[in-house]
């Protein structure tokens, strides 16, 4: 009798580990976050692709100084773009210079602008691109996870690739975007959040 007992008991246990319970509802989410993912990883190389590296507004950074100080109203209409509401327009930049000193945030760089490496977590590259509009997402959370999923991309994919054997005094050129607002004029330096960095 005993023997029946504990074979019993071992067999309800053997079954109970081998079968696992789900909620139907979390299968269906977590396999419509795969699709979500796989969509937004092509739509973050397109924009970093042809929103950024191959945009035909990007300009030189001695040139968009010139142009934000002589008139930041035509600048914002030429080359800046903004999703929402501000005064702050979003530019994309490209320049080439010294490095001057590096930390865990940032590359000073030799003209005066500032190359951020950790805190890439806004709207710059999003919106200086011109790849994203506001009537694609149903939702302001649809939008967020694009941007979310763009800033993650640069921050832990490209730029620890790009950063990596950088030292002080490498000729570098970089390439990605800035904001500017009013309160900022007259502008000297840029703080860039990159999307390329090559020596």
């Amino acid at each position: 009798m005993l023997r029946k007992i504990l074979i019993s008991v071992i067999a309800i246990v053997l079954v109970t580990q081998s079968v696992r319970f789900e909620k139907l509802s979390e299968h269906v989410k977590t396999a419509a976050g795969n699709a979500d993912y796989a969509n937004f990883t092509e739509k973050v190389k397109n924009i970093i692709q042809k929103g950024v590296l191959e945009n035909s507004l990007l300009t030189e950074e001695s040139q968009l100084i010139k142009q934000l100080n002589n008139n930041l109203t035509n600048a914002k209409k030429e080359l800046g773009n903004r999703l929402g509401i501000g005064e702050s327009a979003y530019f994309l930049v490209k320049g080439k210079s010294t490095i001057a000193s590096i930390n865990e945030n940032e590359i000073q760089l030799a003209n005066g602008s500032v190359i951020d490496t950790q805190f890439i977590f806004g709207n710059e590259i999003r919106d200086a691109s011109r790849m994203v509009k506001l009537e694609d997402f149903k939702s302001q959370k649809d939008l967020n996870a694009l941007t979310e999923a763009l800033n993650k991309h640069v921050r832990e994919v490209i730029i620890p690739q790009e950063i990596k054997g950088l030292k002080v005094g490498d000729n570098i050129s970089y390439i990605g975007a800035c904001e500017v607002a009013p309160t900022d004029i007259p502008v000297k330096a840029l703080t860039i959040y990159p999307v390329e960095i090559k020596h």
